[in-house]
């Protein structure tokens, strides 16, 4: 199995793979204590202009300061804040890439 790193880990793999699988529908990530205890954080990729992963961008801060309200907020300005940075890079998100074996995600 996968180390716990505080009590919200997701140490199950197929759980894990579930979790990731939504994450790539959703485009943005987020944690609530998984890492570190009391943290939380938004992420999300950042593509270039071939639509390979080219960075990721996340923030993150105390739970009494990302609260059940204002981490909407913070999900939709981090994934909006990845969605500028590609295309300032040359991604164009309505093109079909194909992915080569070689990308990792």
């Amino acid at each position: 199995g996968l180390v716990a790193l505080t009590e919200n880990t997701i140490t199950d793999p197929v759980r894990l793979k579930k979790e990731l699988k939504l994450i790539r529908s959703q485009g943005s990530a987020y944690s609530d204590s998984e890492v570190d205890y009391g943290a939380r954080a938004a992420a999300a990729p950042v593509f270039d202009s071939r639509g390979r992963l080219a960075a990721g961008i996340a923030v993150a801060g105390p739970r009494d300061r990302i609260n059940d309200e204002t981490a909407q907020n913070l999900i939709k300005s981090v994934k909006e804040s990845a969605g500028k940075i590609s295309s300032d890079l040359g991604y164009i998100p309505q093109t079909n890439y194909k992915r080569k074996s070689s990308d990792k995600i």
